[in-house]
């Protein structure tokens, strides 16, 4: 529920009161204990690497070390999110620019991809993600707000990226932006996934029309109504952020068919 990923449109709850609820819901859920789920919901629920491995340290998210600590550790797949270079590269990077992960002082859209490459070597080009881990992981990924100037030009770049891959079975595309989402209509419904922040009934009349296969949240925003809705609509539910054993294991319950985990290793343990 990060500020900066998420068009202002879509925050009607401000990140610090989002922020305390969510910690204050961890501690609650951890502490009210839940029966194992049974072995369908755990197949059916995917655990999937926010970027990678997010809360492990000394480990870079989004990047090979966080993949490869991901793929190591049992995960079924990995979040990632998109950025464009200024010539029109896509790269993996959370943040518009590189000083929080990297220490570098640049916005990733100001540079042409061989400067990014020279100045912050261990943020990688998304078709070098695709070639490393074909196969071995399902890829779960986020493109941001920004950057999205010409529809028809960037969204037949990514397009050509994903070609070695097959829609579903090899990847979903996400976004907090529904308009985003919606413009990309060269990809089916059934691959998209809208992702919640506060706004639950704006994601309720997206799924109305049919215009995407999956949501995601925080399991706070997962409420009884919100599930009746999705199954109403065949619409599958995911979940973010999962603290402890007995929240992951009350979120399986629900049906959910992934749930993003910030310590890949820790999560694994919990089933």
């Amino acid at each position: 529920m990060a500020l900066e990923t998420a068009p202002a449109s879509t925050v009607n709850v401000s990140p610090t009161v989002s922020g305390w609820l969510m910690k204050i819901a961890d501690s609650v859920v951890a502490a009210i204990p839940q029966r194992a789920p049974s072995p369908s919901a755990i197949e059916q629920c995917k655990l999937v690497g926010h970027r990678g491995c997010k809360d492990v340290p000394n480990v870079k998210e989004n990047t090979f070390a966080a993949f490869d600590y991901a793929l190591n550790n049992g995960m079924h797949g990995i979040e990632l999110d998109l950025r464009w270079t200024k010539d029109r590269q896509l790269v993996v990077a959370h943040d518009p620019d590189l000083a929080r992960v990297h220490g570098v002082g640049k916005t990733i859209a100001d540079l042409d991809f061989a400067e990014l490459r020279t100045c912050c070597p261990d943020v990688p080009l998304f078709a070098e993600v695709i070639q490393r881990y074909q196969g071995q992981l399902q890829f779960y990924i986020e493109l941001k707000k920004d950057d999205w100037n010409n529809m028809p030009v960037q969204q037949q770049l990514l397009l050509d990226v994903l070609a070695p891959l097959s829609p579903e079975r090899d990847y979903y595309i996400m976004s907090f932006d529904l308009t985003l989402l919606q413009a990309l209509d060269q990809i089916a419904a059934s691959c998209k996934v809208a992702i919640m922040h506060s706004n639950p009934s704006d994601i309720k009349k997206l799924i109305s029309t049919g215009a995407v296969g999956t949501v995601g949240g925080h399991y706070l925003l997962l409420t009884k109504k919100f599930q009746q809705h999705c199954q109403q609509n065949h619409v599958k539910m995911g979940v973010g952020f999962p603290a402890s054993k007995n929240s992951l294991r009350r979120e399986l319950k629900k049906g959910v068919v992934f749930a993003f985990v910030d310590n890949p290793q820790r999560a694994k343990c919990w089933l």
